[in-house]
């Protein structure tokens, strides 16, 4: 009788050190974890509009200087033009308002280029912060404490193992 009476509190004890980790390690994990998916939505996020900008100022840049090179083109044409008995070489067209325009597509090409810069960054920060989820995520931070029950009945012998985990 007293035989069953100290197995089945070695079984209780075992059941009660067996259970979950406490309640609060948990929210802990939980909270740095969302914590972190919400940096990963952030800097994904960033890392879309500065790109689609980025993208937009590259683009634009390219259109501004083929327009420029074009109007050039078409202005820059010399012609003749008799005033009296003398020929003379006409250029027409403003060069200085091409000045501007082109200054203006290389200032597009360069902020887009910036963007696309500053979203790769992002995008790395981004992947950076999913590696630190999984890092936890694989990490098991809690302590446990087992006791493991041993029982020989053919020398009726009775004993137990004290295992602590952390």
């Amino acid at each position: 009788m007293a035989m069953r009476s100290i197995i089945i509190a070695l079984f209780l004890s075992l059941a009660a050190f067996a259970q979950e980790p406490p309640a609060y390690y948990n929210t802990q994990q939980d909270s740095v974890s969302v914590e972190y998916a919400k940096k990963v939505e952030h800097y994904t996020e960033s890392a879309e509009h500065l790109s689609n900008a980025g993208t937009g100022l590259f683009i634009g840049g390219g259109a501004i200087l083929a327009l420029a090179t074009a109007e050039v083109i078409h202005y820059t044409v010399k012609t003749k033009k008799k005033k009296g008995s003398e020929e003379y070489d006409v250029v027409e067209g403003d060069h200085g308002a091409f000045g501007l325009i082109v200054l203006a597509g290389v200032g597009c090409i360069l902020g887009g280029t910036v963007f696309k810069v500053f979203s790769y960054k992002r995008k790395n920060r981004a992947e950076y912060y999913k590696e630190q989820i999984k890092n936890y995520q694989k990490a098991d931070h809690s302590v446990s404490l087992e006791i493991l029950p041993m029982f020989n009945p053919i020398n009726q012998a009775f004993g137990g193992n004290l295992l602590l985990d952390f």
